[in-house]
């Protein structure tokens, strides 16, 4: 069985807004996208770790009420990334391997991730993790296998898998993608609204009003979706909404 970890608790310091809930397309946030690209890709359960903005995350699990997706909200995630990643593994603690994604990376494709996870279902000893690769670069997305879940829990701060990985070249297969968008970090509003601009986000029609009270979180989730779709239209170069 192949869990995956949506890792959606950064502080979204660099781009001041609640990152995992920015509009993604029609109907789409980049949280529900990664986990829309994991649900397609994996057989076992989609754990989506959440931090400091994890009430309008949670708001948007509501709206999509998938049985198969089990949030995790990381207390720790100030810590850094390691906190995050260690508490999705242990929530996927029985499964055979995870794949990692990161909610920031939505040029990542069903296609891309459903590759690694096949590959890694194929691979023979001793490999353990399979990632993807740019110019022979090991980039993120991966798959982790149960194997290296010990590991993962000696991390500490800022640090994701890499290292590990890195420690041990003959454990790892990389998947080789070349450049291309799946590449991309969504780390400033910059880089958010130029994605977002060449992807045709910001044609979205924005979400009308609901019936719930002001104060409910469907309602605050509409309505920061409606304030970023406007920030976007006035120009890519805006520095924030």
């Amino acid at each position: 069985m192949i869990a995956a970890v949506i890792l959606a608790a950064g502080r979204s310091t660099r781009l001041g807004l609640p990152k995992a809930v920015l509009p993604a397309g029609p109907g789409e946030t980049l949280l529900s996208r990664a986990i829309r690209v994991a649900r397609a890709s994996v057989d076992g359960p989609v754990i989506p770790v959440l931090g400091g903005d994890a009430g309008l995350s949670l708001a948007e699990l509501d709206r999509l009420d998938d049985p198969r997706v089990a949030p995790v909200v990381n207390s720790r995630f100030a810590l850094g990334l390691s906190t995050s990643l260690q508490a999705g593994l242990d929530d996927a603690a029985t499964a055979d391997g995870v794949l990692v994604l990161l909610a920031d990376q939505p040029g990542v494709e069903t296609a891309q991730a459903s590759q690694l996870v096949e590959r890694f279902r194929r691979r023979a000893a001793p490999i353990e993790a399979v990632t993807a690769s740019m110019g022979s670069e090991q980039r993120p997305p991966v798959v982790l296998g149960h194997a290296l879940f010990g590991a993962v829990a000696g991390l500490r701060g800022d640090e994701g898998a890499r290292r590990i990985l890195r420690s041990r070249p003959d454990q790892v297969l990389r998947v080789e993608w070349g450049d291309g968008p799946w590449a991309i970090d969504l780390d400033t509003w910059e880089d958010y609204a130029s994605f977002a601009h060449r992807q045709g986000w910001h044609l979205e029609v924005p979400p009308g009003a609901t019936p719930d009270s002001s104060e409910s979180p469907a309602q605050n989730l509409a309505q920061f979706r409606r304030m970023v779709l406007a920030a976007l239209n006035e120009g890519p170069r805006r520095a924030g909404a």
